[in-house]
């Protein structure tokens, strides 16, 4: 059985040998037969033999778990052939499935008294992760850093100023820089 899918457009392909006729001349075409439609794609073959068939999506069409037939028909010059058939099966594939399962548990009740307000800073991380590549891109380490504190200096000097970083960010950022490291 042949799988189709609802929701990613596909390839049929396969390899075709003719005798008597030019592959190149001949054309190639999908039939899909269910009790609702008829769907017909068109392909093409090459001179080498292969035939490759674009199938779009389906969900517009066929839903899931729509059974039928498939052919392919080949036509080469005046000839009709029908060298494949299969019976095809229609599917989704990507499926999601949530079980809840019932709770006892207590509602949280929202209090007005006191509340906790959390920011993160992904600049502060950002700025974080490029000091320390370019630490590392210079070979400098934790052991290294006294030697290159001019360097190291300019560096922290430029970041501060390209990502607007305030002062009372500074010593954070040295921090975890040294965390890094």
């Amino acid at each position: 059985m042949y799988t189709f899918y609802t929701d990613k457009t596909e390839i049929f392909e396969c390899n075709i040998s003719l005798q008597g006729a030019k592959l190149t001349d001949s054309k190639a075409r999908l039939i899909l037969e269910s009790d609702d439609y008829n769907l017909v794609f068109y392909g093409a073959i090459t001179k080498d033999g292969k035939c490759t068939i674009p199938v779009k999506k389906l969900k517009s069409v066929l839903s899931e778990n729509t059974k039928g037939k498939v052919k392919l028909e080949v036509i080469a010059e005046d000839t009709y052939f029908e060298p494949w058939a299969d019976d095809f099966d229609v599917e989704t594939s990507k499926k999601v499935q949530v079980e809840v399962k019932s709770s006892n548990k207590t509602p949280i009740v929202e209090s007005s008294e006191k509340k906790i307000k959390v920011t993160v800073n992904n600049d502060l991380n950002k700025v974080t992760q490029d000091f320390v590549d370019i630490l590392n891109k210079k070979g400098i380490t934790i052991f290294t850093i006294k030697e290159h504190s001019k360097f190291i200096n300019k560096v922290g000097s430029l970041l501060i100023e390209r990502y607007n970083l305030k002062e009372s960010d500074i010593p954070q950022l040295i921090n975890d820089v040294i965390k890094r490291l």
